[in-house]
């Protein structure tokens, strides 16, 4: 009996993991060169809704961590650099 408690414990703890991945990356300009503090920003694509963001380290990597599965837009952006259109 205290195996399938165990179990059915185990299978209910790890239900909100299921679906959701991290995402990292490195933010560079045209020339490669990293760009610490830069802004990354995870959007809904359905209704713009915050998923999720962060800051560039010294090195320019970010990571996104715990994303849901699903649609998403995500904007970059560095204070002295004009905005692209999208891609």
């Amino acid at each position: 009996m205290k195996t399938y408690l165990f179990v059915l414990l185990s299978f209910c703890f790890g239900l909100p993991l299921v679906g959701q991945s991290d995402i990292g990356g490195k933010v560079t300009d045209s020339t490669s060169t990293s760009l610490p503090g830069a802004n990354v920003v995870l959007l809904r694509a359905s209704d713009s809704l915050l998923v999720a963001f962060a800051t560039t380290d010294n090195r320019g990597d970010f990571l996104l961590e715990n994303v849901p599965v699903g649609t998403h837009q995500m904007t970059v952006s560095f204070l002295g650099f004009e905005r692209s259109p999208q891609i």
